[in-house]
């Protein structure tokens, strides 16, 4: 990497969160230039080091990619003035910046660091002032200083304010005696950032507080491939080769958390599990919810459900399955039940029915589902409103985990939700819609256990059907508007275990085209799309790949599909 020193003649932008800046530099090796850094800018006037690379932006042309930067104190009167100018010490604007560098010149910052009070010798400073300045003045050396120290030990030196906000004047000496602390109090820094500056401190490989950061970590890695808790085997093992420690060091570390009570635990068929805390609230009080508002929900009697149903199979022009007509009526005769099958099954329709009834009663009613595109889905076929689950709790970032409007001080005002998609729910997501459903309101969950499982921790919608505590109506026909489709009949095929059918011609909705390299592979992809959307109708064709990387992953096909329907040209700005 190049290394640089250059004076901040501006800051052209800076995110909210301080991780990314885009700076105006000058110096006199470069003259001036542009340099991003993920991390809090620093100060107009400051004098920084800097190491990284000469990058060539596609919009903004030649730029210089700081990798690390380390703020130098200004040495001339003018820089001196210029920092103290842009504001970077409370109370202290152009005028009185030039009033103190004229009073005590070179000697600026010495008196501002150790003797603030001789700053009421300045024509417009009172001593209250100065004491002021000299308080804003220590709390910014801190955090450079706290910057010079994340540096030194490999580690952005933009987390240096997030770090001074939560541990205040102390955060080096909390580093110092746990880094693996940081993992745990800093949005945004993880066990192996932690783990890094520990090793950099000079910390023992298989010290007791890297061997419980350790378990935490896998427990977290678990969470992050889906499962909410880990066989405590299986735990200690994968902890042992994470930290490349022996496996009996972490088992001793292990069962001292579990003596003092620090873990938690579930024992099922002979293996105990071990759960993240949070994870563990979240399982635990989402089946005491389920099964409180199962037994809550009165039945509807407001209507003859009977006549309803028969009217409106009259109004729509269609007679139901059985299944589905006890689909409805079950919906109507318990606080929480699940609606499941394959594609083609008639889930939609029992959802029309379902609404018909509830509306006919009066209720009020709510309906969504895990992801936008659902949702809109869900709109359009069942013709009532329709919301994400995490708007419909009124979601909230704060950067620190979940947090919603919704929730038991202030629940949803409705006596029937219906939620589909429910495949997709994690269990903390289910956990706080939960808290926010009223006593006796009625919770219904549809979706189809063979399509895409959350992203987040859990099956819940596996597991309800499973627990064989919730009621559950399973559709498995598959009905002749749906049997056209040879998406639909394949997708029934692969879920029995069976070879799906590859159909030959252009019009063929489920084909299979073999090639001899991924290249070619992808080629044939970016091309097909090009001829397929080449009536500017964009929306109606997706590519999906279920890898980043290679020649069919993301990227690659990104570029491929750039080439055929964008590409550059002179004519483009």
């Amino acid at each position: 990497m190049e290394k640089l020193e250059a004076i901040v003649d501006d800051i052209v932008f800076q995110s909210d969160d301080g991780m990314f800046s885009v700076l105006r530099m000058e110096s006199k090796a470069q003259g001036r230039f542009t340099a991003v850094y993920h991390g809090n800018a620093p100060y107009m006037g400051e004098n920084v080091a800097m190491e990284g690379n000469w990058i060539e932006h596609a919009r903004f042309g030649r730029q210089f990619d700081i990798q690390a930067l380390q703020v130098l104190q200004p040495t001339s009167v003018a820089g001196i003035e210029r920092f103290l100018a842009s504001g970077a010490v409370k109370g202290v604007g152009p005028v009185t910046a030039a009033r103190i560098v004229e009073a005590f010149g070179t000697d600026t910052l010495e008196i501002l660091g150790s003797y603030p009070e001789r700053l009421a010798q300045v024509r417009g400073i009172s001593a209250k002032k100065a004491a002021a300045i000299g308080e804003s003045y220590s709390q910014l050396s801190g955090l450079r200083e706290l910057m010079v120290f994340l540096e030194a030990h490999g580690v952005s030196s933009g987390y240096a304010a997030r770090l001074q906000a939560t541990y205040g004047a102390t955060a080096i000496t909390r580093i110092k005696e746990n880094p693996y602390s940081l993992a745990e109090d800093i949005t945004g820094i993880g066990f192996k950032t932690a783990d890094r500056i520990a090793m950099a401190m000079g910390m023992e490989h298989d010290c007791e507080e890297r061997l419980r950061a350790g378990i935490a970590y896998a427990l977290t890695q678990a969470a992050g491939v889906g499962h909410t808790c880990v066989p405590e085997e299986l735990l200690v093992r994968e902890t042992a080769r994470a930290l490349a420690v022996d496996t009996s060091m972490v088992q001793d570390v292990f069962s001292s958390l579990l003596e003092q009570d620090l873990l938690r635990t579930e024992e099922m068929g002979g293996i105990r599990l071990i759960y993240p805390e949070y994870l563990y609230t979240a399982e635990v009080q989402t089946a005491r919810r389920l099964l409180k508002l199962r037994d809550q929900a009165k039945p509807v009697t407001r209507v003859n459900a009977d006549e309803v149903i028969a009217k409106w199979e009259r109004d729509a022009g269609i007679t139901l399955a059985e299944a589905q007509r006890q689909a409805i009526y079950a919906s109507l005769e318990h606080g929480v039940f699940v609606l499941t099958g394959g594609p083609g099954t008639g889930k939609t329709t029992v959802v029309k029915g379902i609404l018909n009834v509830l509306e006919q009663a009066g209720c009020r009613i709510l309906l969504a589902a895990p992801t936008g595109r659902a949702a809109r889905r869900l709109a359009d076929s069942a013709g009532h409103p329709a919301a994400t689950v995490h708007r419909l709790l009124e979601y909230q970032p704060t950067g620190d985990g979940l947090c919603f409007g919704k929730d038991d001080s202030d629940p949803l005002d409705a006596e029937a939700i219906i939620i589909d998609e429910a495949s997709m729910l994690d269990i903390s997501l289910t956990y706080h819609l939960l808290k926010a459903i009223p006593g006796g309101c009625r919770l219904i969950f549809v979706g189809d256990v063979d399509q895409l499982p959350s992203v987040g921790a859990g099956s819940v919608l596996k597991d309800m059907i499973r627990s064989g505590r919730m009621p559950v109506v399973r559709l498995e026909n598959v009905f002749r508007q749906a049997e056209v489709s040879s998406i639909v009949r394949n997708a029934h095929k692969i879920n029995r275990g069976q070879m799906p059918e590859f159909l030959a011609g252009a019009d063929s909705e489920f084909a299979l085209e073999e090639f001899a390299n991924e290249q070619d592979a992808a080629e044939f992809v970016a091309r097909t799309y090009a001829q397929l959307t080449s009536g500017g109708d964009w929306r109606r064709v997706q590519v999906l790949t279920p890898m980043h990387k290679n020649p069919c992953g993301v990227q690659n096909l990104n570029k491929l599909l750039q080439k055929y329907l964008n590409p550059p040209s002179a004519a483009k700005p």
